[in-house]
């Protein structure tokens, strides 16, 4: 083995993650939740590759009282990174009674590996040269198995439901819809299935324990943390704020709405989601009609930064309500909304005879869009042409 690059690749990991820990605490931005669970993280990686690097290197055998100790780590650390993405996805995030419940499969784990933490050197040493195919041994990795699965599944479906709620706020996701999460959670799951299939695969075999790749791929991971957080701000910043704000309306708001139109909504049925909002069949016909008029006439989806909440202060009525709207009346989500007038407008652009020459990606800023490939991607959808296929495709009809 080469030790000296063993050694260079224990230091540099420790470093790297020292130096994001340092920036995860001291970051001013209010999700301070996040920040700490993702520092907790970190350490965690880092200490499990050290573990590994070390049994890989047979330096293990001069500190026997670390042998194993990456087990509970792995436990830990499926809780963590379900926190993690718990944090990013909920609103001023704060650790409840029913949060520490997902501690239980660490504890007992820890407690159950106890009498061998608190075993002498001799027999710790000893542990690395046998593994013998057992009951107790099918049931270590039986609850490994599901534990890890719960956990990454879980994480998944919040990333996921995070990303269907947003469109219903925002018009441009880029910064926000959190990609890079689902990425972390992709080589979270290499790596402990990997290191899940080497447990599987190597039972009885002397030296089971030292391979590379495990930490390896946590030293990898560990730079790709640090590399998201380099070029993904939202890493250091809380956008909470104004989502809450978008969200939470004042509920004196709703009961006047209610009072003032109780009498005609008897006899209407609105969808579940909105059975509290107040609106009146007329009155939502109303809204409908003001909505369509003044996304045709001062056309506010060029603005790439459009929320729902500048729609509705420009149409003078509460969030909750123009969401309703869009959800019921217009059968989408905001996203979705603006996203395809922008198409539409992006359309009529690319089969204007005096505006041939344009390029697509000014196109692309025109109508609202940040990005050519957000662009490309959102006009493919709707139309199921890529804008130059789309363009051309006029050109030859004209020209016929």
């Amino acid at each position: 083995m080469n030790l000296p690059f063993f050694h260079i690749l224990i230091i540099a990991t420790i470093s790297l993650g020292t130096l994001l820990v340092f920036s995860l605490l001291t970051s001013k931005h209010s999700n301070k939740s996040a920040n700490c669970l993702l520092s907790g993280l970190i350490i965690l990686f880092s200490y499990y590759s050290l573990v590994k690097i070390l049994s890989n290197t047979n330096e293990i055998l001069h500190y026997p009282y670390l042998i194993r100790t990456y087990r509970p780590v792995f436990i830990l650390a499926c809780t963590m990174i379900y926190f993690y993405c718990k944090a990013l996805t909920t609103p001023r995030f704060k650790f409840t009674y029913s949060d520490s419940l997902h501690l239980i499969p660490f504890v007992l784990y820890t407690l159950v590996m106890s009498p061998f933490f608190i075993s002498d050197s001799a027999a710790k040493i000893d542990s690395l040269s046998s593994q013998p195919f057992t009951t107790s041994w099918v049931i270590e990795r039986s609850f490994w198995v599901i534990v890890f699965l719960s956990y990454l599944g879980s994480s998944y479906k919040r990333i996921h439901l995070h990303q269907q709620n947003i469109k219903d706020l925002f018009s441009n996701l880029e910064k926000i819809k959190l990609d890079w999460l689902k990425k972390l959670l992709l080589a979270f799951g290499v790596i402990w299935f990997t290191a899940l299939f080497r447990f599987l695969t190597t039972h009885g075999n002397v030296g089971y324990e030292n391979k590379l790749i495990v930490p390896l791929l946590l030293c990898m991971t560990i730079f790709l943390i640090a590399w998201y957080a380099l070029r993904q701000p939202e890493i250091f910043s809380d956008r909470w704020d104004e989502i809450i704000g978008m969200q939470n309306q004042n509920p004196v708001e709703i009961i006047a709405s209610m009072e003032t139109s109780q009498a005609e909504s008897k006899n209407f049925k609105q969808p579940p989601k909105y059975e509290y909002s107040g609106l009146s069949e007329s009155e939502i016909a109303a809204l409908k009609d003001k909505l369509v008029t003044y996304l045709k006439q001062e056309k506010p989806y060029i603005d790439s930064d459009l929320k729902l909440q500048n729609l509705a202060d420009h149409l003078g009525i509460p969030s909750y309500q123009l969401s309703q709207i869009i959800n019921t009346e217009l059968q989408q989500n905001f996203y979705d909304l603006i996203n395809s007038l922008r198409i539409s407008e992006a359309t009529q652009i690319l089969t204007d005879p005096s505006k041939q020459h344009s390029r697509i990606i000014d196109i692309a800023y025109e109508v609202g869009f940040n990005s050519k490939s957000t662009f490309n991607t959102a006009f493919k959808k709707y139309t199921q042409l890529t804008p130059t296929q789309y363009k051309n495709s006029h050109l030859v009809h004209s020209e016929a």
